[in-house]
């Protein structure tokens, strides 16, 4: 089963994110994405009462987990092995509060940091399609 990425559609830089998991997970077992704003990921966030703009991304993991903020972010990392996964290590050394703190900053400011995308969706090949959730399945 794989984890689940809800993400900021018109966030620049979930975008960026987005295609750097995928980019890292060609062979998509690792993550599905659904952008927070899709029919899914109201679905979704609704269920784990979390509102509709989290202002963060949220990973749902394999065993119902739910990871916010840097928690998520650094998970992402570990699973795609090295160098990332490194990384990760060493960012669970920072304490949650100062790596929150610090996720928070930048959230505030992602607008105006990097672009707003297209499309609440990156450009995928069409054979990546299917790890997105938009919809909820009748």
């Amino acid at each position: 089963m794989t984890m689940l990425l809800i993400y900021d559609g018109m966030c620049g830089l979930c975008h960026r994110s987005v295609t750097f998991a995928m980019d890292h997970d060609p062979s998509g077992l690792l993550f599905s994405f659904s952008p927070s704003s899709s029919e899914y990921g109201r679905h979704r966030l609704e269920e784990l009462n979390l509102g509709l703009e989290p202002r963060s991304i949220v990973l749902i993991t394999e065993y119902d987990e739910v990871l916010l903020k840097s928690d998520a972010a650094l998970r992402v990392l570990s699973v795609l092995g090295p160098p990332w996964s490194w990384l990760a290590k060493l960012g669970q050394w920072v304490p949650k509060t100062l790596r929150d703190h610090l996720y928070d900053r930048i959230s505030v400011n992602r607008r105006l940091l990097f672009e707003q995308p297209p499309s609440i969706c990156p450009t995928v090949p069409s054979h990546q399609s299917f790890r997105y959730r938009l919809r909820l399945e009748k």
